[in-house]
C-alpha cells in the first residue's frame, strides 16, 4: 500500500518525470546520474504500477476482511470454500476394480481445454470402484490464474464434470492474480518482467545516493560531515551495497549447511540477516568512499564463487549443465557470473571517485572554477 502510494504521489509530485525522460547528457556528472534516475523510473513504472496493484488486489482478504467476517459471520474458511470451490472427493467403496488407462483421459482433457494440457493429475483409490482421477489445466498461456479441474471417473473412464466455471468478479480477480504471478509469459517476456524490477531497484538506488549527495557539505576545504549526513551515508551504504552480499550469503549457506540440519531452512534466514547487519558495521568503521568499492567488490566475490561452491557440493554445476543437464541450473549459474560482473564493475567504478576533500582543495585552487551541479 505505501509502495502504490508512493508511485502515484511521486508521478503527481515529479510534474517534469516525463519531460526529463527524454533527456540524457552523459558525461555530465551529477546531472547524468539524475538524468538516468529519471530514465529508469519512467522505463519501470508501468511495471511497478502493474505489480503492486496486483498484489494489493490479491492479499486484499488479508488487510480488508471486515466483509467477508460480516458476511459469512466470523467464518473465513466458508467464504474461501465458496469463492474458490475444489471438487469433491471420491469415497472408498471397499471393491477392487482396475484403474482406467489414463492416457485417452489426457486426450479427452486436452480437447475440452482447446489444446492445453494438463498441468497436474491426481488419482484418488487406485484399485477401487470409487476411484476418481482429478486433472487441472495448466496455466501456461492462459491469462486468468484459476484453477479448472476435470473429474473421471477411475474405473470406466466417464467424465463426471467439469470445475472451474467462475462468476464475473471472481474472473476479473483471477486476471489480475494472473497479471502478478505471470505464469502465461514466455521466457523473453519473464525476463524483461525481471529487468523492469532491476531498475526498479536502480531507481530507488540512485535516488538515495543523488538525495544524500545534494545534502552533502559544499562549503569549505574541511568542513565535516554532520551526524545526520553521516547516518545517512552508513544507511545507504548498508542497504544498497549489504542487500547483495546478503543474498549471496543465503545462497552459501544454501550449500553449505548440512542437509540433515534440523533447522536449516532456519539458518539460512539467520545468516542472510546477519551478513546484511555486518555491512552496516563495517560501513561505521570505514570511510564512506572506500566501504561502498569495498563492498561491491567482496559482493561481486561472493557471487562469483557461487558456480564453484555449487560444483563442489552438488553434481549439478556448470560442467554437465551447459552440455545436456537441466538448462535452468545452468542459467542460475551464469546469471550468479552476470550479476558478479556488473558488481564488479559498480566496485571499480566507485573506486575511482576521489574524495570529498581532494575535490574540494582543486576546486578552491586559485583560478580554478568550481563544477556547480543541477539537482531538482
Amino acid at each position: 500500500m505505501a509502495m502504490l502510494i508512493a508511485i502515484l504521489s511521486g508521478v503527481i509530485a515529479h510534474k517534469q518525470l516525463f519531460r526529463n525522460f527524454f533527456t540524457f547528457r552523459p558525461a555530465k556528472g551529477q546531472r547524468s546520474w539524475l538524468d538516468a534516475h529519471h530514465a529508469v523510473g519512467v522505463l519501470a513504472l508501468p511495471y511497478h504500477l502493474l505489480i503492486t496493484y496486483t498484489g494489493l488486489i490479491t492479499m486484499m482478504f488479508i488487510y480488508m476482511p471486515a466483509a467477508v467476517e460480516t458476511a459469512y459471520r466470523h467464518d473465513p474458511g466458508g467464504f474461501l470454500i465458496e469463492a474458490f470451490p475444489n471438487p469433491p472427493h471420491a469415497k472408498l467403496s471397499g471393491k477392487i476394480a482396475p484403474l482406467t488407462a489414463i492416457e485417452p483421459l489426457l486426450q479427452q482433457a486436452e480437447r475440452q481445454w482447446n489444446g492445453t494440457a494438463p498441468a497436474s493429475i491426481v488419482i484418488e483409490y487406485p484399485g477401487d470402484a470409487g476411484a476418481r482421477i482429478q486433472m487441472q489445466r495448466s496455466a501456461r498461456g492462459k491469462l486468468t490464474h484459476t484453477g479448472q479441474f476435470i473429474i473421471f471417473d477411475g474405473v470406466s473412464g466417464e467424465m463426471l464434470s467439469v470445475w472451474g466455471e467462475e462468476s464475473g468478479a471472481m474472473q476479473v480477480h483471477g486476471v489480475l492474480y494472473g497479471l502478478h504471478m505471470a505464469r502465461f509469459a514466455p521466457i523473453s517476456l519473464r525476463w524483461l518482467f525481471a529487468l523492469c524490477g532491476v531498475l526498479g531497484t536502480i531507481m530507488v538506488a540512485t535516488g538515495l545516493v543523488l538525495w544524500s549527495i545534494k545534502r552533502s557539505p559544499q562549503g569549505a576545504v574541511g568542513e565535516r560531515t554532520s551526524l545526520g549526513q553521516r547516518v545517512v551515508e552508513l544507511l545507504n551504504n548498508g542497504t544498497i551495497t549489504g542487500l547483495p552480499i546478503a543474498v549471496a550469503i543465503y545462497f552459501w549457506a544454501n550449500r553449505l549447511l548440512p542437509v540433515t540440519f534440523a533447522e536449516r531452512s532456519s539458518w539460512e534466514i539467520r545468516c542472510f540477516f546477519a551478513a546484511w547487519g555486518l555491512t552496516y558495521f563495517s560501513a561505521l568503521l570505514q570511510n564512506a568512499r572506500a566501504a561502498w568499492s569495498r563492498h561491491f567488490f567482496v559482493a561481486a566475490l561472493l557471487f562469483a564463487l557461487l558456480p564453484l561452491v555449487n560444483g563442489l557440493t552438488t553434481p549439478a554445476h556448470l560442467g554437465n549443465t551447459l552440455t545436456g543437464g537441466p538448462s535452468i541450473y545452468a542459467g542460475f549459474d551464469l546469471s550468479m557470473l552476470g550479476i558478479a560482473a556488473l558488481l564488479a564493475i559498480a566496485a571499480w567504478n566507485t573506486s575511482r571517485q576521489r574524495p570529498e576533500h581532494q575535490e574540494a582543495r582543486d576546486n578552491a585552487r586559485p583560478g580554478a572554477t568550481p563544477m556547480l551541479e543541477e539537482h531538482s
